[in-house]
This record gives C-alpha cells, sequence and structure tokens, in this order.
C-alpha cells in the first residue's frame, strides 16, 4: 500500500511476484498434501472413477511435501506420547481431600464471573450511552444522502455477485463431471484466491481508469476481488461431497448432461451456493469500503456510495456522526438481507435441497 502511494508501480509487481511466490510454496508443501491425505476419509458407497490427487502448482516438489506431512504427523504423535506418558505418572487429584481447597476455588470463580458480568454491563451501557449522546448531536447535511448511497452500494455489490456467478458457477459444473478439470483449477483458484484483495487494487484502480477514465467500473472489480473466491470455494466443496454412487445411477439411468446438471448437479449445489453467498456479501461490503475511494499518487479517486461516505467521513471530514450513521446503515441492510433473504432461501434449500439416504 505504501507504493501505491507513492504510484511505485514497479514496487507492487514486485511486492505481488514474491506474495505469489509464498503463496505457491505454501500450496504445493503444505495444503495440497494435506488435501490428497484428507481423501482418505470420505465415505462412499461407490468407488470413484479415478483417483483424487493433485499436487498443486508445483509438481517438482511431489516429494517434499509428503515428505514434511510424514515428518509433522510424526512430531506431533511423539509430542503427544509424551504428553500421555506425563500425565500417567502424576497421580490423580482427589478434590474430597482437600474441601477447604475446594471452597476456596468455589468462591474465586463466583468471583471473577461475578466482575466479569458486571464489567461486561458497564461496557454495554457506557457503549450505548455514548452512542447516543453520538446521535443527539446536529446531523451534517451530507447524511441526507445516505439512502442514495446505499442503493448505489447495494447495485454495485449486485452487479459483483452476479459477475461472479456466471463464472463461478458453471466452474463448478464443469468440476463435478472432470476430476481433471478440477484438479487443475483448484490449486489455481486457491492460489489467486490466496492473494489479498488489496493487494490487487492499485493494479486494477490504475488499469481499469486509464482504459474506462472512470471509477464506477473499477468499483465494481475491486469488489469481484472480495466476493468471487467465497463462492468458488463453497460451490467446489459442494460438488466435490456429491456421492459417487448418485453420478453412477444418473449414468445408470441414462440421463443426459443438462438433465444430470438439473436433476443431481445444480440442487446438491444449492446448499453451498447459499453459504458461498452469505459469505461472498460479507466479503464485498469489506471490500466496498476500499472500491469507492482509493487514493493513489496523491490523488483522490471515489464514487458516490456508503464507502466513500464513510472514508470521507473518517479521513477529510471527521465526523464522528456521519462515521456512525454510515455503519449502522451497514448493519441495517446487512440484517435486513440475512432476515429476509437468505434465511428463507436457507429454510428451502434444507426442506427441498438435502441428500438423504
Amino acid at each position: 500500500m505504501s507504493a501505491a502511494d507513492k504510484g511505485r508501480s514497479g514496487e507492487m509487481v514486485a511486492g505481488l511476484l514474491v506474495l505469489l511466490a509464498i503463496i505457491v510454496l505454501m500450496d504445493a508443501i503444505v495444503w495440497q498434501p494435506l488435501s490428497n491425505w484428507a481423501e482418505k476419509f470420505r465415505y462412499e458407497f461407490a468407488a470413484s472413477s479415478e483417483p483424487m490427487r493433485s499436487l498443486g502448482m508445483l509438481d517438482a516438489l511431489s516429494i517434499v511435501g509428503p515428505a514434511i506431512t510424514r515428518m509433522m504427523r510424526w512430531l506431533l504423535r511423539q509430542l503427544f506420547r509424551s504428553i500421555r506418558r506425563a500425565f500417567s505418572s502424576t497421580p490423580p487429584f482427589n478434590p474430597a481431600a482437600y474441601p477447604g481447597m475446594m471452597r476456596a476455588t468455589n468462591y474465586m470463580r463466583i468471583a471473577v464471573l461475578t466482575g466479569f458480568a458486571m464489567l461486561l454491563v458497564y461496557a454495554v451501557a457506557d457503549g450505548m450511552i455514548a452512542l447516543v449522546r453520538t446521535l443527539l448531536e446536529p446531523w451534517p447535511a451530507i447524511s441526507k444522502s445516505i439512502p442514495a448511497a446505499t442503493g448505489l452500494s447495494i447495485l454495485r455489490l449486485l452487479a459483483a455477485y452476479l459477475i461472479s456467478l456466471a463464472w463461478t458457477v458453471p466452474c463448478a459444473i464443469a468440476a463435478s463431471e472432470s476430476q481433471r478439470f478440477a484438479r487443475r483449477l483448484t490449486p489455481i483458484a486457491q492460489i489467486i484466491g490466496s492473494v489479498p484483495a488489496t493487494a490487487l487494487f492499485p493494479l486494477i484502480v490504475v488499469f481499469v481508469i486509464r482504459v474506462t477514465g472512470g471509477m464506477n467500473l473499477a468499483s465494481i472489480l475491486l469488489i469481484l476481488t472480495g466476493m468471487q473466491w467465497y463462492l468458488l470455494f463453497n460451490l467446489l466443496a459442494g460438488v466435490s461431497q456429491i456421492p459417487a454412487d448418485l453420478k453412477e445411477a444418473a449414468r445408470a439411468f441414462g440421463l443426459s448432461r443438462l438433465a444430470t446438471w438439473r436433476k443431481l448437479t445444480i440442487p446438491s449445489m444449492i446448499p453451498s451456493l447459499l453459504t458461498g453467498s452469505i459469505t461472498a456479501w460479507g466479503g464485498g461490503w469489506n471490500a466496498l469500503i476500499l472500491s469507492e475511494y482509493f487514493v493513489y499518487r496523491g490523488r483522490t479517486y471515489q464514487v458516490f456510495g456508503l464507502g466513500a461516505l464513510l472514508d470521507d467521513a473518517t479521513y477529510q471530514a471527521g465526523s464522528g456522526v456521519m462515521i456512525l450513521l454510515t455503519l449502522l446503515s451497514m448493519v441495517l441492510v446487512v440484517v435486513l438481507l440475512n432476515r429476509l433473504v437468505w434465511r428463507r432461501f436457507y429454510d428451502v434449500a434444507t426442506e427441498r435441497y438435502k441428500i438423504d439416504y
């Protein structure tokens, strides 16, 4: 971010390359071997058509990764054995032999719980008093624009969400049909998704603004970086849990590819899609704060929305009332979405789209 503020493009690219190298090494040495090992614990009645084994982006480390995994397992096993021997050699503690100590322990427990409860009540009361005092202060004139800013921010989030769905759902369907495609997609997605979204913000903003001359498309793309991976990973997890015997049954009944998608794949993805959507919208709200207000080379790029209002109130106006009103608007929108949209979808999904034997 320091390089972005000073406009040093070379340093930004170098930092991203180093970050990618670290992520690739971690994926190849740790996560992919652990993922392969976790495949041993799947419960299915039918055998898979081909083993799900991936070494990630660096096949050259195919020996190093499992070796490190075995070494870690051996060290943990030795540690647990040492702890077990230490506890087994210690004589058991008999509380009945020390009644005074037990009473003192109970009194101490009650005192600690009472103190914690009083501290919690004081903190909540003090926070509520500060909240009311802040809301009673004169509201700035710009506070009237909060509803419009909320609507525009939701539209940008919706656009980024639809773009995410447009490519993640087809990729998940393709991964359900081809384990070869899944083995290639998963490590690439894990590596790119591990790159912090804020690290990509300078490159996206500079490129899009130079091409389009505006910030609206850049804002949507920045939100997209905070949403799409939650959807993809949840969808991939959902299709990976489709039992192999159901896939074989679909083939045995001669279902076409389209019918298999409609009858098996897409219904099996619905619960994971809902979970991914909730987390994706949460990631989108986090990215919104930076996506609508960005500083590059001493110049501020912004579009009208809740994120821009919050950043302006924090860094420019220093208005506590405006900060509080903007945060309350975000909280209200999130609560309403969870209550009116996601909870209802979850009720339908748990009723209609669960796999039972």
